[in-house]
């Protein structure tokens, strides 16, 4: 979906991977005396299979795609990395967790949702999107909500789409 995206939006993308703390924690490998080789060699095999994606969406798509690597928290990392490089857009999949809230979008995305300076396009899991034809806008009575329109603006312009204000 976001290659999609990028492609029809003329934008570029970042594949951001980020190895969390909490992953290697739940492993049981913070206290071994091989975290650091067990660690290394999670860092190659991320690398290995971001490098596969990033030539397969070259050969397939016909762009290049940056990517990146942090360790750390998640929402932390993808939010500092998005501000850092000044994105105009962060795509990420759903996948949740587990509780009420994570059911619906999991921990993550939502943390991300939370403290991102830029909108969010969460994907829930086995779905795709090439363009969009029809956007849900629901609006409160608050202050500034519609100015959240102008981000809109080029995705229902570029792909024509009918927006459905709620």
């Amino acid at each position: 979906s976001a290659v999609q995206i990028a492609k029809r939006q003329d934008l570029n993308i970042t594949l951001i991977h980020v190895i969390s703390h909490e992953s290697l924690i739940q492993s049981g490998y913070e206290s071994m005396p091989v975290a650091t080789i067990v660690f290394d060699s999670i860092k190659k095999e991320v690398k290995d299979r971001m490098r596969s994606l990033v030539e397969d969406i070259l050969e397939r798509y016909g762009f290049g795609v940056n990517m990146l690597m942090h360790t750390g928290a998640i929402a932390v990392e993808v939010t500092r990395a998005a501000s850092q490089m000044e994105a105009e857009m962060i795509v990420m999949g759903t996948h949740g967790a587990s509780g009420l809230k994570e059911f619906f979008l999991g921990t993550n995305a939502y943390d991300v949702i939370k403290k991102s300076t830029c909108p969010v396009l969460t994907i829930p899991p086995n779905q795709k999107w090439n363009g969009f034809s029809k956007i849900l806008f629901p609006v409160r009575d608050v202050a500034n909500d519609l100015d959240k329109y102008q981000y809109l603006r080029k995705i229902i312009q570029k792909n024509k789409a009918k927006l459905i204000v709620l």
